[in-house]
């Protein structure tokens, strides 16, 4: 059975270079490190971009193999960690959306040009494509990655913390008032990735499984821990993995990194999102 992997981290971000964040490389290499010792990957079915040539373009031809010539059976894992971001954006017509778009942020986007990030609803269309009952799994390390960010601020040392979420203009952000305000203060936006208030007309793919940094309205940290940077949650997840000998149900990781996290002063909320049948199995399993 074939397994292959990307994992994306981006560090420095050429459109950002004040924005920059620090464990998002060590985020992927210690991913990679867990594939290739304890999930039988092998390095020529594991691909990596980083920091400058982590664009859109790059990204997404690396998911584009990802997803080709796999069949029942493979494993298949996405592991992205950078910024993340929420933007109201207009549809065909010109016409505001109702709801917030979550994103992840390559390296080069610009919040004036949709085609250099990627929303959702762009994962959707593309892991639609996956076929039934290939093992696939997805791990968002970014702000708002319960629909897609990271929570900057560490209490217990906010000097060696910074957020995972990047700020939109100011003109984005008015575009957030009024007739959201609602839907903010009833979570009606605190869902997942592919769920948010257009539900019913984008149903969920029953493809994968999110393993994702945060709620939807959180953002997520990159913190340091142990002497290096990571994001916390990645940091968290992999250990935890490690500690159990790679043999937690994913519904048991996601619950003992959310106290993980919690116990060490991060406020953000581990989500897992996915088909209930996946959630009782072990992760990539």
């Amino acid at each position: 059975m074939t397994k292959k992997a990307v994992l994306v981290g981006i560090n420095k971000y050429v459109a950002f270079p004040d924005n920059c964040l620090n464990g998002c490389v060590n985020d992927i290499l210690d991913m990679r490190d867990a594939l290739i010792n304890h999930y039988e990957f092998n390095n020529d079915n594991i691909r990596v971009v980083t920091d400058e040539r982590a664009t859109k373009q790059n990204i997404m031809d690396r998911l584009h193999w990802l997803i080709s010539d796999i069949h029942e059976g493979d494993t298949i894992l996405f592991h992205y960690s950078g910024h993340g971001s929420q933007v109201r954006l207009r549809d065909n017509s010109g016409k505001l959306n109702s709801y917030l778009d979550e994103l992840i942020c390559p390296t080069n986007m610009n919040f004036d040009d949709p085609s250099t990030f990627i929303i959702d609803r762009e994962f959707r269309d593309l892991f639609n494509f996956v076929p039934q009952g290939v093992i696939f799994d997805v791990v968002f390390d970014c702000c708002h990655s319960g629909s897609g960010t990271r929570d900057l601020l560490n209490p217990m040392d906010e000097h060696k913390c910074k957020s995972k979420f990047l700020e939109p203009p100011l003109d984005f952000k008015l575009r957030d008032s009024g007739d959201l305000e609602t839907n903010r203060i009833f979570g009606h936006l605190f869902d997942h990735i592919f769920k948010a208030d257009r539900a019913i007309q984008d149903p969920m793919p029953k493809s994968h499984v999110l393993n994702a940094a945060c709620r939807v309205d959180q953002t997520s940290a990159d913190a340091f821990l142990d002497g290096r940077y990571n994001g916390a949650f990645t940091y968290y997840f992999l250990k935890l993995l490690h500690q159990n000998s790679f043999k937690l149900t994913r519904s048991t990781l996601s619950a003992k990194t959310a106290q993980s996290l919690k116990v060490n002063g991060f406020s953000q909320k581990p989500q897992l999102e996915g088909p209930s049948e996946r959630k009782g199995k072990f992760f990539l399993s």
